[in-house]
């Protein structure tokens, strides 16, 4: 393995009053390996604490990963890996996702490929280094994949695979064996809709206990696939998240007003996006009068992140399409599920053909700082390092399940009580998938403001478990495992 160091030279550009502040950096090999990039996934696929890096490109260019070897916090290094199977294969990868599909304690990655090809799949070794599975209807298919999500769809603790498809080609679904394999479903209403899919998130939006599917149709309605439990799915037709036409390119099911439910955002080519708050039964309320849905850009990836530590999410959404040059947006969620548009941060200002985008703490100084890739060929991906000084208090966590070592779908309550003594909890789920063929950070970041400290931490399980814990100390990592 040879690793490329990266140089840290960089320039600072913007500021606001709200003291968020990004630094571009210009001089590292990850922006500089551009190659018609699509998507990125964050994932310790080395099990040292740390986050590394993979990057799907397009039309038979390597793909990328990237080993986070960072030991000072005021200089982040992530090196270029040449000889792993993952960057081996060239194919027309679109998204890419990872998870521990064999409940072994490492993490597993699945790379999306359009244009009838193979999807690639790569099972981790357990020390960073990567094994190409080549047997099994997961990895032998021929359809034109765009997204790709992990998910277990039957509650017996182990991960399933969905995959999106294009160009009028059925879904898949395949079933986890329990025996490092998995079995295709054949039948259903998600894989024999014909539509033209470009991003899939999957959550429990009716909160029975079963991950549901929103999926996100360049060609028109979107369409939720409520989970019956059995392996069998009802399809929602009336509401305001289905029965609107658009050109959708990414979703996601984050909770963005600290009520416990999962809301749908959606990202669309060619007229505003949409933002759907869930009113707690799977059913939605649209969002009509802020500028989070009256900005009319052509948007594909998106990235729900607390980036001023305030203790909820704010929204970047990135922008482009050929022979348009626009910038990208960039809203602050000021509580309750409301936003202001910023302008002038510097993320915004490198408007181009932008694709998926996806967010980590590289150096663990609890600023979550944020890639965007360049969908162009030659062009560059860019790396903001999140430099903000506004002195928020924070809390990462990663939860572990007993059986299910990647629980998507578990929501997490961070309780805090604020410098003016107010109680607060902030919600966040665990998602696979988030925008368009993107996957942010598997450490759940919480902003806590000026919090004095932390009351505890309840974590919702997938299945339903509930389980509370206490004396986590703030502005620390913590791995949480399940009781």
């Amino acid at each position: 393995m040879r690793r490329l160091l990266i140089i840290t030279s960089c320039f600072l550009l913007g500021f606001t009053a709200i003291n968020l502040r990004f630094v571009l950096y210009s001089g590292s090999p990850v922006t500089q390996d551009g190659a018609g990039s699509r998507g990125s996934s964050w994932a310790d696929i080395d099990g040292d604490g740390d986050e590394d890096l993979f990057v799907s490109n397009r039309q038979n260019q390597d793909n990328l990963l990237y080993i986070n070897n960072t030991e000072d916090p005021q200089r982040p290094v992530l090196d270029l890996v040449e000889d792993q199977p993952v960057i081996m294969d060239g194919g027309d990868s679109q998204g890419s996702s990872f998870g521990d599909y064999d409940n072994d304690g490492d993490l597993d990655l699945y790379v999306a490929n359009r244009r009838n090809q193979k999807n690639f799949f790569y099972r981790n070794n357990g020390d960073g280094s990567f094994e190409k599975i080549t047997e099994g209807p997961h990895v032998n298919d021929t359809l034109s994949s765009t997204s790709v999500s992990w998910v277990d769809i039957n509650n017996d603790g182990y991960l399933d695979l969905f995959t999106a498809s294009r160009n009028d080609e059925p879904n898949a679904i395949y079933i986890n064996d329990t025996r490092g394999s998995f079995t295709k479903l054949e039948s259903g209403l998600i894989v024999e809709d014909i539509e033209n899919i470009r991003a899939c998130a999957w959550n429990d939006l009716d909160g029975n206990g079963y991950q549901d599917l929103f999926a996100g149709n360049a060609n028109g309605t979107n369409s939720i696939y409520l989970n019956n439990g059995d392996l069998t799915f009802t399809k929602v037709t009336e509401g305001s998240p289905v029965n609107e036409e658009g050109y959708t390119y990414g979703v996601s099911t984050q909770d963005v007003n600290n009520d416990g439910h999962a809301d749908l955002f959606v990202a669309n080519l060619y007229q505003p996006n949409t933002l759907h708050l869930n009113n707690g039964d799977g059913t939605f309320k649209k969002v009509t009068s802020e500028d989070i849905v009256q900005d009319e850009g052509h948007s594909k990836g998106l990235v729900w992140q607390d980036f001023d530590n305030d203790g909820d999410l704010d929204l970047f959404v990135s922008n482009g399409i050929p022979g348009s040059v626009q910038d990208h947006f960039y809203y602050q969620n000021q509580g309750e599920g409301t936003f202001i548009k910023l302008t002038d941060v510097a993320i915004v200002k490198h408007g181009g053909l932008a694709g998926g985008s996806s967010s980590s703490d590289i150096n663990g100084d609890g600023r979550m700082d944020l890639l965007v890739t360049n969908w162009v060929d030659n062009a560059n991906n860019r790396l903001f390092f999140n430099v903000s000084d506004n002195s928020n208090n924070w809390i990462q966590i990663l939860p572990v399940g007993k059986k299910l070592k990647t629980p998507y779908g578990t929501l997490v309550n961070v309780h805090y009580i604020d410098e003016d003594q107010t109680q607060r909890k902030s919600t966040q789920y665990l998602l696979s998938q988030s925008g368009y063929g993107s996957q942010s950070s598997l450490y759940l970041h919480f902003g806590i403001a000026k919090a004095t400290q932390i009351d505890s931490v309840s974590i919702l399980w997938p299945q339903g478990k509930l389980d509370t814990y206490t004396g986590l100390e703030k502005n620390k990592r913590h791995i949480i495992e399940e009781l």
